[in-house]
């Protein structure tokens, strides 16, 4: 814990300010700081202070040493959570912010494996991972309390009062109940997904490097089918994952040569199995059938399909070096399977009158409702917790990914143009339009924007290190603030009261480790701050 508490600095203290410019002439301005906070909790739930933002107060440090990737406040504004690169991981931070006091840090996966993405919902903090992960934590305590894992990056997720949605690198949409079981899946875009979220009627909004944004809507799955993504073994053999009672991932294969089943004897520890019977089968080993023991795994699942109770007998020179399971013709004779050469898939059905394998109860889908085409890829999503219909997204003219000529650019100074292509765009998700945009600000990539709770305001963040604050009315810029480095996200608090930035600086090794702000709490400033009581749950 000391090594969070060192990286959650002092708060600063917050005035009133007195702001002149040519859009709104000379007023007084009052910050929505503490006295803000005071009369929103003698207000019912999901009240909010909103009106025109006319500046920000002096800013409250939370992390100057880390990289900061992504962030998300709970639904009260009461604990903000983060990600962030920490030496040789990547790790995941709560903090409380009335005081600002940590909660918790946690390490998550290597750093090389990028957690792009957070969400705190009532008891706990859901991240994603580009290592093939998804995981929910304990708000409380940060313990892990689930885990599902996919073998494919996921790189944005959403959560609903159900699931858990995670976005891949390859344009899928992930299903999860609320405890990491796998429910279902649909192949939303033909890029990675840059944005999710879940509007106020329940439908999933979705945005991707494909420079599309779509609207669609969760229902039951209509077919027994799922699609299995594959990657091959130095053996030459096809491996995916298989779920333990749909949690427990095990690197699988198929080998018709089997007559049941086979587990290695590292998988029966690793996932705990036991035998409570004297059970054997027989095997094909390489010295030719062999009796061998067998116990029950329990309930087999791929993706969404369920494959029921499973046998296996223990054999670890029947698997090759990658795979701690082999379906044999036990399994296999129940399903049908066939190649998608072109994606790169196993499509996997339940085999001609065979009732036992079927979609998991609750299975789920998405289907497309509507699709609307932006000025250039997208990089983020954003909706208001009480503005229903509409949505903030983020893009960029050209895909925002890191590589050597664009850091070599920065490093020397070069300052990239602006375009009509890059900025964020509000969408009316009723008619699938573009209603506004706020483009040609920033200088090369933006990554990141924000819509304040009210949606008279919103924020965009660049690879340029600027955070540019714009009034949605007149589209004009209300003020901007400068970083160290790149800006990787912002957003502003639920209840109206504070902006958000999470941003990358450049380490500096003869300051203990400090650099520039990463993570950076800014206290609105309003013309007139307007008080509206609970309009959300």
């Amino acid at each position: 814990m000391r090594h969070l508490a060192a990286r959650l600095l002092q708060r600063h203290v917050v005035g009133a300010l007195a702001v002149c410019g040519a859009a709104l002439g000379c007023v007084t301005t009052a910050p929505a700081t503490d006295e803000s906070l005071v009369r929103l909790r003698a207000m019912p739930a999901g009240s909010y202070v909103g009106g025109v933002v006319v500046d920000v107060g002096p800013p409250e440090i939370v992390n100057r040493r880390d990289f900061i990737y992504a962030l998300d406040f709970d639904d009260s504004s009461a604990r903000l959570a983060f990600t962030q690169h920490v030496s040789t991981d990547m790790e995941l931070t709560l903090a409380s912010l009335s005081p600002l006091t940590p909660v918790f840090q946690e390490k998550v996966n290597p750093s090389e494996y990028d957690l792009e993405d957070v969400v705190v919902v009532g008891d706990r903090v859901y991240v994603p991972s580009r290592q093939g992960t998804l995981r929910a934590f304990s708000a409380a305590d940060g313990r892990r309390l689930a885990e599902a894992t996919t073998g494919e990056p996921m790189i944005r997720i959403a959560v609903d009062a159900e699931h858990v949605y995670a976005g891949s690198g390859d344009g899928r949409v992930l299903i999860f109940d609320r405890e990491l079981a796998f429910v279902g899946e649909t192949k939303l875009h033909d890029d990675e997904i840059r944005g999710l979220a879940v509007a106020a009627d329940g439908r999933l909004l979705s945005a991707s490097l494909d420079g599309t944004f779509k609207i669609a809507k969760v229902v039951a799955v209509d077919d027994a089918m799922v699609r299995l993504p594959i990657s091959a073994l130095a053996s030459g053999e096809q491996v995916f994952l298989a779920h333990l009672a749909g949690r427990q991932a095990v690197p699988t294969i198929r080998d018709a040569r089997q007559s049941h089943t086979v587990i290695s004897r590292a998988a029966v520890k690793r996932l705990q199995l036991t035998s409570t019977t004297s059970t054997t089968v027989g095997v094909v080993t390489a010295e030719g059938e062999q009796q061998l023991p067998a116990l029950s795994i329990g309930e087999l699942r791929l993706r969404g399909l369920s494959l029921g109770d499973v046998t296996a007998a223990v054999c670890d020179s029947c698997l090759p070096p990658g795979a701690e399971l082999a379906l044999g013709q036990d399994v296999l004779n129940t399903l049908s399977v066939a190649e998608d050469i072109a994606g790169g898939d196993l499509v996997v059905r339940p085999a001609v009158g065979i009732e036992a394998v079927a979609m998991v109860a609750g299975a789920r889908q998405l289907v497309i409702e509507q699709t609307v085409a932006l000025p250039g890829p997208a990089n983020d999503l954003d909706v208001s917790p009480a503005l229903a219909g509409t949505a903030l997204v983020t893009f960029s003219n050209t895909r925002a990914e890191r590589s050597y000529e664009i850091n070599e650019g920065e490093r020397k100074g070069a300052v990239l143009p602006t375009s009509p292509k890059s900025g964020a765009a509000l969408i009316d998700l009723q008619t699938a339009t573009i209603t506004k945009q706020f483009v040609s600000q920033h200088h090369g990539f933006a990554v990141t924007g924000a819509l304040a709770v009210d949606g008279k305001t919103i924020a965009t963040g660049g690879w340029d290190k600027r955070v540019i604050v714009f009034d949605v009315a007149s589209g004009a810029v209300v003020f901007e603030r400068a970083f160290g480095w790149l800006v990787r996200r912002v957003r502003f608090s639920p209840d109206g009261r504070l902006l958000a930035v999470a941003a990358w600086t450049p380490v500096n090794a003869l300051n203990e480790g400090d650099s520039d702000p990463s993570l950076i709490l800014y206290p609105l400033r309003y013309a007139t701050p307007t008080f509206v009581a609970g309009s959300r749950p």
